[in-house]
C-alpha cells in the first residue's frame, strides 16, 4: 500500500461525467502538476474538500480538457489516505487521456476493489461495511439496496457484535470451572449452563434469519417450474413475469432449454427458470433438456412442483422420484389448469396433500385466467422469510452466511458435549471454534487470500 493508486470511479463511456480517483502519497504532486490554470497569471489554490475548476494538461503541455479537481487529505477520506478526484466531461476519450498521463507520471492502476480495500486497511471501514459497500452497488430492489445501507451502516456488526460479547463471557465462565478444578460443578450448574448455551443458540439462529434475508434480498431466490411436458409450465411462467417470455404450444416437450427471467415480489427479486418437462425419452436434444433441467433442480431455492389440474387424480412418480433424489431446496406444489377442470384441494389423496416433500399446501393455479399468480408469488417469498424479517434483515454474503452456520454447528456441539458427558473441554473447543467463525465474519480474524477474495467482485475504481 506504499505506493499511488489511480482508475475510473464512472462507468466508462458517454455521459455527462467522468471521474478518475486518486489515493496514495503522490495524489497531491500530481494533482497541482497535471491542473493548471485556465488564464495565464491566475494562481490555483486547492482548499480540501473544496472543487476547483482548472484545465487538465499533459505532459506534452497540451490542454485535455477543462476539469473540477479536489483534494481529500488523510485520514479524512475514503480510502484514509490523501486522495483526489479529477471530475472530466464524460465521453472515452478525456478519461483515457487523463489516466494515461496518470499511468506515465508514475501512478499504478488500481486493481478492482483496491481503493475499499485500502479503506478496510487503514480502519476507515469495517469489512462487513466493505461487504456491504458492494451489496448497495448491485441491488436489484429498493428493499435490497436499504438492507444493504443498513449494513454500511453498521448493522452487521449491531446485529453480531452483541452476540460475540455474549458467548466470550460464557466461555470465560466455563474456563473459569476448567482453571479452578477444585471449585465444586454440580448438575445444577451444568443446567444453568446449558440453559444459557439454549439462549444463545436462538439468538445465533435469528440473527442468520435476518441475514439469509438481507442475502436474498440482494442476490434473488432462484425458482425451478418442474414437471412433465405439457403440464403448463411455460404459461405459468408468462403469467408470473406478466408476459409473453417462454413459447406456449400443445405440443408436449416444446421448451428444450432452461428460460430464465425476473420478476420483484415485496421487494425480493425473484429469477424464474422454465426448464424441459421432466420423463424418460429417448430423443437426443429432449434427453439433454432434461439434463439441464435436473442441474437447475439442483442449485435453486425454491421448486414450483407442477401438476395437471386437469386430470382426474394429479400425480408425477417420476416428478416426485427425482426431486426425492435431487433437490434440498423448498417445494411448492402447483395444481395447473385448474380452469378446465375446477379441481377441489379437499378431493386430492391425503398422501398428496400431505407429502414429505412439500414445504406447504397445494396451490390452484389457472395461468389463463390469472387466478393464483399472487397467492403464488406471495408463497415463494412466505417460504424464505417472514414479513417482520424481511423488514430488519440486513445485507448479507454468501461467506458471512457460511460462517454464520459453522458458529451454530460448534454451538450446536458445545451443547452435545454439555448434556452428554459434562466434558467442559469439548465444549469449551466448540465454543472457541464459533467465537472464531464470529470474528471472521467481523474482520477482526482474516488473511489476504480473504480479502482478495472479497475485494475481486467489486468493480475497478471502488
Amino acid at each position: 500500500m506504499n505506493d499511488t493508486i489511480a482508475a475510473m470511479a464512472t462507468p466508462s463511456g458517454e455521459g455527462g461525467i467522468s471521474i478518475i480517483r486518486i489515493s496514495g502519497s503522490s495524489a497531491f504532486p500530481l494533482l497541482y502538476k497535471h491542473l493548471q490554470p485556465r488564464k495565464a497569471g491566475e494562481k490555483l489554490d486547492f482548499p480540501p474538500r473544496t472543487m476547483v475548476l482548472a484545465n487538465f494538461v499533459t505532459l506534452r503541455g497540451d490542454i485535455a480538457d477543462q476539469v473540477l479537481g479536489v483534494r481529500f487529505p488523510a485520514p479524512r477520506s475514503y480510502t484514509g489516505e490523501d486522495v483526489a478526484e479529477i471530475h472530466a466531461h464524460g465521453g472515452y476519450s478525456a478519461a483515457q487521456v487523463i489516466l494515461e498521463n496518470l499511468r506515465l507520471s508514475g501512478i499504478r492502476m488500481a486493481d478492482p476493489g483496491e481503493f475499499t480495500r485500502r479503506a478496510f486497511l487503514n480502519g476507515k471501514i469495517s469489512l462487513p461495511q466493505a461487504e456491504a459497500i458492494l451489496g448497495v452497488i448491485t441491488s436489484r430492489t429498493p428493499q435490497g439496496m436499504y438492507a444493504a445501507s443498513r449494513g454500511v451502516q453498521g448493522e452487521t456488526e449491531g446485529q453480531i457484535e452483541p452476540l460475540l460479547a455474549k458467548l466470550l463471557s460464557f466461555l470465560g465462565e466455563i474456563q473459569v470451572l476448567l482453571d479452578f478444578p477444585e471449585e465444586e460443578y454440580y448438575g445444577d450448574s451444568n443446567k444453568k449452563l446449558l440453559q444459557r448455551l439454549t439462549e444463545l443458540q436462538q439468538e445465533a439462529a435469528d440473527i442468520r434469519e435476518r441475514l439469509f434475508s438481507g442475502f436474498l434480498l440482494n442476490k434473488g431466490i432462484h425458482v425451478v417450474l418442474a414437471g412433465k411436458p405439457n403440464v403448463g409450465k411455460s404459461s405459468l411462467f408468462n403469467a408470473l413475469l406478466g408476459k409473453d417470455r417462454a413459447i406456449v404450444t400443445s405440443i408436449p416437450g416444446t421448451t428444450r432449454d432452461v428460460v430464465t427471467d425476473s420478476f420483484a415480489h415485496r421487494g425480493m427479486t425473484c429469477f424464474l427458470h422454465d426448464v424441459a418437462g421432466l420423463r424418460h425419452t429417448e430423443d437426443v436434444i429432449e434427453k439433454l433438456g432434461v439434463h439441464l433441467a435436473r442441474e437447475k433442480i439442483r442449485t435453486c431455492n425454491i421448486i414450483l412442483a407442477l401438476f395437471d389440474g386437469s386430470e382426474t387424480t394429479p400425480g408425477d412418480p417420476y416428478l416426485l422420484d427425482l426431486l426425492e433424489s435431487l433437490s434440498g431446496a423448498i417445494c411448492i406444489p402447483v395444481l395447473s389448469k385448474s380452469d378446465l377442470r375446477k379441481p377441489s384441494l379437499g378431493n386430492l389423496p391425503a398422501d398428496f396433500q400431505n407429502h414429505r416433500l412439500w414445504s406447504s399446501p397445494p396451490l390452484l393455479v389457472s395461468s389463463l385466467q390469472g387466478r393464483g399468480i399472487e397467492e403464488i408469488k406471495n408463497r415463494i417469498v412466505d417460504c424464505v422469510a417472514r414479513e417482520h424479517t424481511l423488514s430488519q434483515s440486513v445485507y448479507a454474503t454468501e461467506r458471512q452466511l457460511e460462517e454464520m452456520d459453522i458458529c451454530m454447528e460448534h454451538l450446536h456441539d458445545a451443547g452435545r458435549a454439555l448434556q452428554a458427558s459434562e466434558e467442559l473441554d469439548a465444549a469449551s473447543s466448540s465454543l472457541s471454534l464459533g467465537l472464531l467463525s464470529l470474528q471472521r465474519i467481523l474482520g477482526k480474524e482474516w488473511d489476504d487470500l480473504l480479502l482478495e477474495e472479497i475485494f475481486s467482485k467489486f468493480c475497478v475504481g471502488k
